[in-house]
């Protein structure tokens, strides 16, 4: 639902530009799938080989390794005219290339800031461009988003448009160590802990 929402926030993405940062995480990598099916143009950060393959099989029409390239300028080289959306990982990392990567009336929906919890902004540079900037957080959504994400995602399954990545299983008494392994960011995907009845 998280990364239906920061696809989503800024309004129908078809025929668009969407960059997805994090592309190979586990809110990352359903935002590919979602913003594909939903009839985008996909970009996606990573940081490894193992992650490009990652988002590459979720769809990605673009991947760019931010360890070993520079993000603006290949974003540039990549959509001279600017990019549509973004759903983001961080928008610490990414606030300050925004005026020069997005076009005017564009959208990011992120739903985290790790690099820095409270991040400067370049307002007037955002506010000239009059981006769109959507704080995501799931638990707060209207209804009508919610109800949304749930149409949209369950349609998507349905159609085979959107498969999770699941890192790790875990049993149920081992939901410790999965919050662990999750809050130590080793997994590349989801964790998932098996509940039997």
């Amino acid at each position: 639902m998280t990364a239906h929402r920061a696809v989503m926030c800024g309004g129908a993405v078809k025929g668009k530009i969407v960059l997805v940062t994090g592309g190979a995480g586990s809110v990352g990598h359903s935002a590919i799938q979602i913003a594909k099916a939903a009839g985008a143009r996909v970009f996606a950060t990573v940081s490894t080989d193992q992650k490009f393959e990652i988002a590459q099989a979720a769809g990605a029409d673009v991947i760019i390794n931010y360890r070993t390239e520079d993000l603006k300028s290949r974003l540039l080289d990549e959509a001279p005219n600017g990019i549509d959306h973004v759903a983001d990982v961080d928008f610490a990392a990414h606030a300050e290339i925004y005026p020069s990567v997005l076009k005017i009336n564009a959208s990011v929906g992120s739903y985290a800031t790790a690099t820095n919890l409270t991040p400067a902004i370049p307002f007037y540079p955002l506010a000239f461009r009059n981006i769109l900037i959507q704080p995501i957080f799931v638990y707060s959504m209207s209804d009508e988003a919610k109800a949304d994400a749930i149409a949209d995602i369950s349609r998507m399954l349905a159609k085979g448009q959107l498969t999770p990545r699941i890192a790790k299983t875990f049993d149920f008494k081992s939901v410790i160590v999965a919050h662990e392994a999750v809050e130590a960011g080793t997994l590349v995907g989801n964790a998932v802990v098996e509940v039997k009845g």
